[in-house]
């Protein structure tokens, strides 16, 4: 038992482990900058801060440009030769205009940082010389330190110079041409450091130089410093470091620095110094390394050795020590890069584990605070530990029980006992310990029911003192009194258990998502839960794997993933905040609540504080000082103080939150595009710099360049990783894309045509959001045919095609413009031509009428006289048909002048058709007047194409003239000509006349419409019919000329193409057109034997006209014509009409077309689509004769069409034709044998009202019952409509209908021999068959007998 307690103080002596803390100067740590592999050079030689923010290291291969995330190189090399003067950077400041000074070892180059194009500076004191130091001035000069050459200062803006150096020629004289620093004071002075020469300066005035007694033995000053209280440092070459002051009047005191006498002293080399922020602080660079001074009091300084400040080195030889804008030391070394200080106050402090080399590493699992204040951890494979944060010491516990506990899985102070409880891997059981004093004792152990996984993972005390256990095999309630409860729900694999401010139980599992124990009753039994399953969706994605979850003091629940989801519960609603606010992609291990409200995050390789009012996050990492590289699971705490501890692989980092609470407001934080990128390459290598327009900050890209990447950085070089972003590119994204701190790039592919802008913005190294955006203009050009000057070639062509166009036309122009005035008269001539003719047009349609009356009138009396006395109408029947062809003719010329006169040719005689006009219709007129008239043609027969009609009215207009214009004893001859032109046949025709003839002045205006020649009879002629007829031949493909000679006669000659392939199909007409062409014009046209059926009167009233006219004088004569022969009724217009049509059972209407209220057109289209009179006739009246006219009465459905005026035997023979045609119809019906009514022309309405009236029949073809009545009720009609339709269409009555039908089909069955007689009597409804025989014999003229064999084979 002794032996044993020896070896267990032994194991506890070894295990002792220490923890050591950054604290006091020793905070002060360089770490390694994390980029060194990316320099040009691991030889840092200069360091440098540009206005913007960005960092540039001078290495001996190159100049570097940092933006806080990457390095960007600017060197010479086989690819880029020439893009330095040399590769070894000495030297670097900045001008106002933002360019930098390089100095290298062999002149100086110059770097616009806008277009980043570099050009050597072209002077011949700095070309191929060393710059050993370069300063922009207060005023803006430029001071340049040179090897051989002295002083240089330069105006950036012009370049002109001046040069300072011992020459004679010099203004102002140095001791020596070798200067090896240059410094600006606060005060304006510019203080020169030559080599082994001293120190002198030149004042703000520009006047004088100002020389310095001998510093040290070697008065050879290198550096020259002012620190924050105005005292000079001179760093030496040899002798040290002097404190240095100076007076109002220019008088100096140099001292050697003073040192405590503890102090070690100064390295006599010194080339770099700079002072710190933080604490004020001197840090010099020497041959031996990095010291500090720290103050000590009295003036003096105490000497620190600076390898107690960096990092790993192997060499500790640097260049220069550096400070930046946010007081971040930087530390240029030779051959192994970078250092860099961070001295901001850190809100964490790290404890490392301090742990002997041959143990195997550790890292902390488990924390636990217990009531007394004491605070334990759980190192990996070592056990429990004690830490006492205030000594920084950890400790192994003494206990003998504990010593196998090598891998404790859950750890939880209990309040309701002050116990601690324990449980270790691998076993069910759960050990309890109490505090002792300075040690735990352990007190009893228990072990689960149904544990049978062996791994128990939480434990966790509830508000109401209940214990809950989680282990992999499920859940386990512990109450106050010991009672054991298990739930038996499939909650396995518990990671994390918590309870939110209503005392509901939230449980988190790995494989099976999350639930809820709602709390329901308390009772003497306890309280009891149900539980629910949380389903937590993020799109189409389910978590099921819960890490963690925390109840704030709110009572809104956040739950963590191993996908790294973060889930927001709140009054029943769950939002996923790490996607939509970029907090975090990596698994969520463990969350925790400050005393600020803010959530903290830990994840495997960072932790984050996270406010959920402004939803801004600040992240903590080892690239910010955090020492844990690997977080583990549990392993965090809320101390009682409000510190928050996170445990991991190399020990623990705690937090105090109050030391830097997170800003609500918005800051300033000003984004830099670092880089663009065209086709995977930057814009500002020298052959695509061209791209970019710093002056207003744009991008041109060509149409092919159409992939494109933007880098862009905040430049913190501390804080880098806490920034995120958030960008978005107008014309492209609708919002802004949050990014995180994860990515500060974005790359657009195939951007199309035209001009956008790209916005981004970020946070500061609190998350806040700043409103300050930085913008790029990017402009994709389009391709070369749709650039501006390809546009403005097409512009100039256009214009050259224009020109031309002008040119060419420029004298029909001048013409037109000339002819202007007498043009505007002519159109308003001719606008009042128009008017009157169209005035007279519809005059001519209203003589119509009256000239109707008139004819009906003559011929009225005409049958009422004798033949003798009858004659003495023929003048004035011949002058009413001569006044017809005027208005005709006038309708006509209306027509043609529209253009909407077409041609219509067809087949036919052309001489015995021109013969015959002259022959018929004029021989007698010349005649009569004394005229010869002579004809003649040597061709008695030709068959051609020609449209009748206008060769009918050319011709006539032409012999008219002839026969007006000459005189009695004259002589008219006329001449036709058939002859052949390109293989084409063409008719000649021309007219000689010996009358008055024409003047040569009104040839030209022959043809001309109204215009009447000086040697016409104004009151004889109208100027119409040679207009008329120039028109006509224009439209038949021909030509017309004249000569004339006053006195002595007039010749016109027309010629007409008369072959079929002269004219298209649509110009060439059927036969069935010619005849609807020809219009009923006089008796003589009508046949004799029609004249003698019409000479045969009706005396019976057999049928019904209805005669609808708006004239009332034409409307009464046509009554008191055929009022004794038919019943006739009379309506004034469509509409009257209509209304007496379901009053009277018409046979017939006779209807004019152009009526008021409603014309006949419509009226007919009423008629024929109504079943009740569709069946009845219409014969239309109308004072329009064009074919157009003819086709629109037929397709409005009429029967039959006569032009006014008419004779009243050409209208009573078409009215009885009508009459026929309709008997006809009826007796084809009844005599057919076959029921099929298809072939006996029906109009399409009446066609289906018989088929449904016989499918009707039909359906009751047995029934012998089915009579008229039911026939009406079946045919949906009244008794009357039924029987009056029926009537007219077949001539039968209803019953006579059905009995038609039924006898039909008994024929049919006949035909066939389905049966005998009397089995199709019944069939076909007869139940009679002797009566079936009676009927069918009337009907058909022969007994059924006959008929069946009749009709045998």
């Amino acid at each position: 038992m002794k032996n044993r307690a020896i070896v267990l103080i032994s194991l506890c002596a070894i295990v002792a482990i220490a923890f050591k803390a950054y604290s006091g100067t020793n905070s002060f740590v360089f770490e390694q900058f994390p980029l060194n592999e990316k320099l040009s050079s691991n030889s840092v030689t200069r360091t440098f801060q540009d206005w913007e923010g960005y960092v540039w290291f001078g290495t001996k291969d190159g100049l570097c440009r940092f933006d806080g995330y990457d390095i960007k190189v600017f060197r010479s090399s086989a690819q880029t030769p020439g893009k330095l003067t040399n590769n070894e950077i000495e030297c670097i400041t900045e001008d106002r205009n933002g360019k930098l000074w390089i100095g290298t070892l062999e002149g100086i180059n110059i770097l616009d940082k806008r277009s980043f194009s570099l050009k050597p500076f072209e002077n011949r004191f700095t070309e191929n010389e060393r710059i050993n130091s370069i300063v922009c001035d207060s005023r803006g000069y430029i001071w340049i330190a040179t090897s051989n050459y002295g002083v240089l200062k330069v105006n950036p803006q012009n370049l002109k110079f001046e040069r300072f150096s011992k020459d004679a020629d010099s203004r102002l004289k140095l001791r020596s041409n070798n200067i090896s620093h240059i410094f600006e004071d606060r005060a304006g002075n510019i203080w020169i450091s030559s080599w082994k020469d001293g120190l002198c300066f030149i004042a703000s005035s520009d006047k004088k130089v100002h020389y310095l007694p001998k510093i040290g033995l070697s008065n050879n000053p290198f550096r020259l410093f002012q620190d924050n209280e105005g005292l000079y440092w001179i760093c030496t070459w040899g002798d040290g470091v002097y404190n240095m002051t100076l007076d109002a009047l220019d008088k100096t005191t140099i001292l050697p620095v003073k040192l405590t006498a503890t102090s070690p002293q100064i390295d006599k080399i010194v080339y770099s110094i700079i002072q710190d922020d933080k604490s004020g602080h001197i840090w010099i660079v020497t041959f031996n390394g990095l010291f500090l001074l720290e103050k000590a009091g009295n003036d003096a300084f105490t000497l620190l050795n600076g390898k107690n400040y960096v990092g790993k080195t192997t060499g500790g030889i640097f260049h220069e020590i550096y400070k930046d804008r946010s007081g971040n030391l930087w530390l240029g070394t030779l051959g192994e890069g970078l250092y860099r200080l961070d001295l901001k106050n850190l809100p964490f402090e790290n404890f490392p584990l301090n742990e002997n080399e041959n143990s195997v590493n550790s890292f902390v699992t488990h924390f636990c605070e217990t009531g007394s204040g004491n605070l334990y951890l759980a190192l990996d494979r070592k056990g429990l530990f004690k830490f006492n944060m205030a000594t920084k010491e950890i400790n192994k516990i003494p206990n003998t029980q504990l010593a196998g506990f090598s891998s404790i899985c859950a750890i939880a102070s209990i309040q309701r006992s002050n116990e601690i409880w324990i449980a270790n891997e691998g076993n069910d059981n759960v050990y309890v310990f109490e505090e002792n004093g300075t040690n735990i004792g352990f007190k009893r152990a228990f072990s689960l029911k149904n544990n049978d996984e062996n791994s128990i993972r939480v434990i966790f005390e509830d508000k109401n003192k209940n214990v809950w256990i989680g282990s992999n095999s499920g859940l386990n309630k512990i109450s106050i009194n010991g009672t054991v409860e298990i739930f038996p729900l499939n909650m396995k694999f518990i990671n994390t258990i918590g309870q939110d401010t209503e005392g509901n139980i939230w449980v988190g599992t790995e494989k099976n998502g999350l639930f809820i124990l709602k709390r329901n009753i308390e009772n003497s039994s306890g309280i009891r839960y149900t539980a629910h399953r949380i389903q937590l969706r993020k799109d189409n994605f389910e978590s099921h794997s819960i890490q963690s979850i925390h109840a704030t003091k709110k009572g809104d629940i956040y739950i963590g993933t191993k996908e790294g989801f973060i889930y927001h519960y709140e009054n029943g609603k769950i939002n996923e905040i790490s996607g939509q606010y970029s907090i975090t992609d990596g698994k969520i291990l463990d969350l925790l609540e400050d005393n600020y409200g803010n959530l903290w995050i830990s994840t495997t390789k960072q932790i984050i504080r996270h406010n959920p009012a402004s939803n801004a996050s600040t992240y903590f990492s080892t690239s910010n000082g955090v020492l844990i590289s690997s977080f583990y699971k549990d392993s965090q705490i809320k101390l009682k103080s409000g510190q928050i501890l996170f445990g991991g692989n190399k020990g623990i980092c705690s937090f105090d939150p109050s030391m830097q609470q997170l800003p609500s407001k918005s800051v300033e934080q000003k984004v830099s595009i670092t880089d663009i990128l065209v086709q995977n390459k930057s814009i500002f290598e020298e052959q695509l710099n061209h791209l970019y327009n710093p002056n207003r900050n744009k991008v041109t890209l060509k149409y092919v360049e159409k992939n494109l990447g933007i880098e862009f950085s905040v430049l913190d070089y501390i804080s880098a990783t806490n920034t995120q972003y958030a960008y978005k590119l107008s014309g492209v994204d609708d919002k802004w894309n949050y990014v995180g701190n994860n990515r500060r790039f974005v790359n657009y592919a195939d951007l199309q045509e035209g001009t956008y802008t790209f916005n981004v913005k970020a946070t500061d190294e609190n998350g806040v959001w700043s409103d300050k955006i930085t913008s790029l203009e990017i402009q994709i050009l389009p391709p070369f045919y749709r650039s501006w000057w390809a546009y403005l070639l097409y512009l100039l062509a256009s214009l050259a095609i224009l020109y031309f166009l002008y040119r060419n036309f420029s004298n029909r122009l001048r013409l037109r413009h000339d002819l202007r005035i007498s043009k505007i008269e002519k159109e308003k001539t001719e606008e009042l031509v128009q008017t009157k003719l169209r005035y007279f047009t519809n005059i001519t349609h209203e003589l119509l009428t009256p000239l109707t009356i008139i004819m009906l009138e003559i011929e009225k009396m005409q049958r009422k006289l004798s033949d003798t006395q009858s004659s003495q109408f023929g003048v004035v029947k011949d002058n009413v048909l001569r006044l017809r062809r005027l208005i005709e003719q006038i309708l006509y010329f209306r027509k043609a002048e529209s253009g909407n006169m077409k041609l219509k040719v067809s087949r036919g005689d052309i001489i015995a058709f021109v013969d015959r006009i002259c022959m018929q219709n004029f021989k007698t007129l010349f005649d009569n007047k004394g005229l010869n008239f002579s004809y003649s043609s040597e061709n008695k027969h030709f068959d051609a194409y020609f449209d009748s009609d206008k060769i009918d009215k050319i011709i006539y207009n032409l012999l008219s003239n002839a026969y007006k214009h000459t005189p009695a004893d004259g002589s008219v001859d006329v001449k036709i000509d058939i002859y052949k032109k390109d293989l084409y046949d063409y008719m000649s025709f021309s007219v000689t006349d010996t009358g008055d003839g024409i003047s040569e002045n009104d040839l030209p205006y022959i043809f001309d419409r109204f215009y009447i020649t000086s040697t016409s009879d104004q009151s004889q002629s109208h100027g119409i019919g040679l207009a008329l007829t120039y028109d006509l031949i224009k439209i038949h493909k021909g030509d017309i000329s004249v000569s004339s000679k006053l006195h002595e006669g007039t010749t016109f000659t027309f010629n007409i193409p008369v072959s079929s392939e002269f004219y298209s199909e649509e110009e060439i007409q059927t036969e069935e057109y010619t005849q609807l062409q020809e219009p009923v014009k006089s008796l003589e046209e009508i046949s004799t034997e029609d004249s003698e059926k019409l000479s045969e009167e009706t005396t019976s009233k057999e049928f019904t006209l209805l005669i609808v006219e708006d004239n009332k004088d034409l409307r009464e004569i046509i009554y008191e014509h055929f009022e004794k022969k038919y019943n006739v009724y009379m309506a004034e217009n469509g509409v009257q009409a209509q209304k007496m049509m379901q009053d009277i059972d018409a046979d017939i209407v006779i209807s004019d077309v152009m009526m008021p209220e409603m014309d006949g057109l419509t009226f007919c289209r009423i008629m024929k689509n109504d079943i009740k009179t569709s069946h009845i006739s219409v014969l239309m009246l109308t004072a329009k004769d064009s074919t157009q006219d003819r086709i629109d009465c037929y397709e409005a459905g009429a029967d039959g069409y006569i032009s006014k005026p008419f004779e009243m035997k050409v209208l009573e023979a078409r009215i009885k034709n009508l009459i026929n045609s309709r008997s006809q119809k009826i007796k084809k019906f009844q005599l057919n044998h076959d029921v099929s009514i298809t072939t006996m022309e029906y109009s399409s309405i009446d066609e289906e009202y018989l088929k449904t009236a016989i499918s009707k029949v039909e359906d009751k073809l047995a029934d012998e019952s089915y009579d008229f009545e039911h026939f009406a009720m079946d045919m949906s009609s009244s008794k009357s409509t039924l029987h009056r339709k029926l009537k007219s269409l077949t001539g039968l009555s209803p019953w006579e209908f059905i009995r038609n039908i039924r006898l039909k089909h008994a024929a049919q069955m006949l035909k066939n021999n389905v049966g005998n007689i009397s089995e199709i009597a019944f069939k076909v409804g007869f139940n009679d068959p002797k009566y079936f025989s009676r009927c069918f014999k009337s009907e058909f003229g022969m007994t059924p007998k006959e008929f069946q064999d009749m009709n045998k084979v």
